[in-house]
């Protein structure tokens, strides 16, 4: 999925959609729900930061209960709201739009065009459906290997869940808003629900109906339970309830409740379906019923099986899901190997282009305060600016095939790379003999510049999400009239998926003659902003230790130890980290003669050209490289549920990993870059004792830098998951394994491995600390 189109603070509703209108122009719509009174500032705020995500909208709708139309217009003409909008969208309208008792949207104060109609308004509470379900992560999915077991019996790779996704109270009252035209056209004494999971809408339905004055007493909700509970809790017919079902992928409970318990079919709503034409009313289908239908949104026909599951024919283990909420049981999970395979063709091609150039760079924790957002950048301006180099060859011949012969106006991103590019491309016009054209920046289109006649040449060094550059074509729609050109030197979007999304964007439905992008190097990355970098983790950890070592008697910590943390905190947290910062720190750190980690020849994930470069690899390079690596396991058939199934269920790292990729660069890679509970054995009582095996065979050998050099990265990611439970991606064993770890702690020599001899003290102090916990933990409950 794509950056997020909806956001909730409190009890307001943000999200994006598209309106297509029958007459006239399609147009971008930020729909602002808002069933209870409103600050101008705090909404103000609130849209600056959605218009980030999402700066393509050209009109605000604000909507609110008819009763509350006054509220709108006061934060409409809030001047809080105006100066928070001046700077953070260029919008052509911005809508008022009550709501009745009926659940009837009205446009208030004026409606020149007509645009709201009530198949309008239908599409936008949709749309604002499947992205609450979507992005509040209603479907769940099982991944490689795996697949679900309902109460109803049948088998499934995929589930729905709107119990998620109804959590936050805003979303519980636009799904309560969404049901008023149904709920108001059927008299009813009582509120029925599937499970407890959304009695919240049944109640927010009863509350919203009140509140309009329709009733002096709240209609009473009751949960049935489920499958489970139905034959035992029936819903009553005589008391003509409305029966609100979660969510359906085949519509069998709905039918079964009208067939055996006598409830009209009319009566019984399914608040989210996936599956075939439904029979009873359904609130939100998210079904992708055409091949051709391109929204992310929407979902796929999910298949169940009752007998001859396939699944099951595969070997493939089966969750069973438990209860009305469909939890699913214990935790079962597998190990997986990285492949040569998970080193994409694109990105094995990126590095054979910028290995040794010193475009490739880590941010150091300190970079967030100098413009690096993302922990891993490509760095282009020195090379494009670099007369002769084959980066800023390529890129010049690029530019000569695509510059349009029209071309009047170069428009740059605004950041150094962009600028050079820019450059590059006005040089390049030159030599092809464009002349009277002129390089726009950013700023001179927030000043409103207007471009006359002549196309439009955006240019961008390295994107990722493309924020920036939607951001210069939602401003080109009120100052440019003519073509848009595109042209890109490097983008590492997170997916393909998300590509795709950008690309559509900027054609903005339009054909590709008008709206040409062109692009030089792509390569799927990690997305990471800078506060996951695993070097601020690090430092974090650091301090930890430090406080802890401090914190002792000075005849418990050796010589050297804590001078050892204290000389890497201060590198960490230096402003402008040295040029020749030390990323992976080798297991001698803290001697005079310390060592960083390099690379052996020969690596798996590169191709001939970059591994027999003369270029001593960076450190940057082969963590882009795994980082990278990474990325593509996770989205993989083999990987992805580590990280994006349900908790609990999926993969872990295979310890053999480190066995099977034994140069401490790249072992220490894998432990920087592992995310989400890719290193956590604790529930895998054989895969935790073969990783402690792993472990312990590599301290063994941290005199030698050459085997043990990553015994630093395995302390320091031990540590980190001690000091923070929730720290991502570090590396958490059973306790009788973490124990035999920490006992290794006499068998490093302080002198030859300073911060390595701390690491591993502390973890012996929060082990041992966590063992006497443990031992009283009974005493205290007695």
């Amino acid at each position: 999925m794509t950056e997020a189109r909806g956001m909730v603070t409190g009890d307001t509703y943000i999200y994006a959609t598209h309106v297509v209108p029958e007459e006239g122009r399609s147009r971008s719509i930020v729909v602002v729900f808002a069933p209870n009174e409103l600050s101008g500032l705090k909404l103000g705020d609130q849209l600056r930061d959605f218009f980030l995500t999402n700066p393509l909208a050209s009109e605000l709708w604000l909507i609110a209960p008819e009763w509350a139309a006054d509220g709108l217009r006061k934060v409409r003409d809030s001047q809080r709201l105006k100066e928070r909008l001046l700077h953070a969208a260029a919008l052509d309208a911005q809508r008022l739009i009550v709501f009745n008792s009926s659940g009837a949207w009205m446009q208030i104060d004026e409606d020149a065009d007509g645009l709201l109609t009530s198949a309008v308004a239908d599409r936008v509470r949709q749309d604002g459906l499947r992205v609450m379900f979507r992005e509040g992560h209603g479907l769940m999915e099982a991944h490689a290997g795996l697949h679900y077991a309902k109460p109803s019996g049948s088998h499934t790779q995929h589930f729905l869940r709107a119990g998620p996704v109804v959590a936050r109270s805003a979303h519980t009252l636009f799904v309560a808003a969404a049901l008023l035209p149904w709920a108001a056209s059927r008299p009813h004494h009582r509120i029925c629900v599937d499970t407890n999971a959304i009695a919240g809408v049944g109640y927010a339905l009863a509350a919203l109906q009140a509140s309009f004055g329709s009733s002096t007493a709240l209609v009473p909700v009751d949960s049935y339970g489920g499958y489970e509970r139905l034959a035992l809790n029936p819903p009553d017919p005589s008391e003509q309830p409305l029966i609100l079902i979660s969510a359906s992928t085949s519509g069998s409970m709905a039918a079964s409740i009208s067939g055996e318990y006598g409830i009209a079919e009319g009566d019984i709503m399914t608040l989210f379906y996936v599956g075939d034409e439904p029979r009873s009313p359904v609130l939100c289908d998210l079904t992708r019923r055409k091949p051709d239908d391109l929204d992310e949104y929407k979902i796929d026909p999910i298949e169940s099986w009752s007998d001859d599951c396939p699944m099951c024919a595969e070997g493939k283990i089966t969750i069973e899901l438990l209860g009305e909420e469909f939890v699913p049981e214990s935790a079962t999970a597998s190990s997986r190997m990285l492949k040569a395979v998970h080193s994409s063709r694109r990105l094995r091609s990126f590095i054979d282009v910028f290995r040794g150039s010193g475009a490739i760079r880590v941010a150091r924790p300190t970079d967030a305060q100098s413009g690096y957002a993302r922990v891993m950048n490509i760095t282009l301006a020195p090379l494009l600016e670099d007369t002769g180099h084959p980066v800023q060859a390529r890129v010049m011949a690029e530019l000569k095939r695509h510059l349009p012969a029209q071309l009047r106006w170069i428009i740059s991103l605004g950041d150094p790379d962009s600028n050079a590019t820019a450059e590059l491309a006005k040089t390049a016009c030159e030599e092809v003999g464009l002349r009277n054209v002129e390089i726009v920046g950013p700023g001179e289109l927030d000043e409103g510049k207007k471009l006359g006649g002549g196309h439009a040449f955006v240019v961008g060094g390295t994107i990722a999400s493309g924020r920036s550059v939607r951001n210069i074509s939602r401003q080109l729609r009120s100052l440019h009239d003519d073509h848009i050109h595109y042209f890109l030197v490097c983008a590492k979007p997170r997916s393909e998926a998300a590509w795709d999304t950008l690309v559509s964007d900027l054609t903005y439905g339009r054909t590709a003659k008008y709206y040409p992008l062109h692009v030089v190097w792509r390569v799927e990355t990690e997305p990471d902003r800078g506060e996951h970098s695993p070097w601020l983790l690090e430092l974090e950890t650091l301090r930890s230790v430090s406080i802890e070592l401090a914190g002792r008697d000075p005849e418990q910590v050796p010589e050297g130890t804590l001078d050892a943390v204290q000389g890497r905190i201060e590198e960490l947290a230096a402003e402008g980290a040295a040029h020749d910062f030390v990323l992976l720190p080798a297991s001698d750190y803290g001697t005079s003669s310390g060592q960083a980690l390099d690379l052996n020849p020969n690596f798996a994930f590169w191709d001939d050209r970059a591994k027999k470069s003369d270029e001593l690899a960076t450190q940057d390079e082969v963590f882009f490289t795994m980082a990278t690596v990474l990325h593509t396991f996770r989205y993989s058939a083999d990987g992805r549920f580590a990280l994006f199934g349900v908790p609990g269920h999926g993969y872990v790292l295979d310890p053999l990993n480190f066995g099977r990729f034994n140069d401490p660069i790249i072992q220490a890679c894998i432990l920087r870059a592992a995310k989400g509970v890719e290193l956590d054995f604790r529930s895998h009582s054989d895969t935790s004792q073969v990783m402690a095996d792993e472990i312990l065979h590599l301290l063994s050998a941290y005199a030698d830098v050459s085997r043990g050099g990553a015994a630093v990265e395995i302390a320091l990611s031990i540590a980190r998951g001690l000091t923070d439970e929730k720290s991502p991606g570090a590396l958490r064993l059973r306790g009788d394994d973490l124990s035999r770890v920490a006992n290794m702690v006499d068998e490093v020599e302080p002198a030859i491995a300073p911060l390595l001899a701390a690491l591993l003290r502390y973890i012996q102090a929060v082990v041992h600390r966590d063992q006497v916990d443990a031992a009283v933990a009974p005493a205290d409950g007695d």
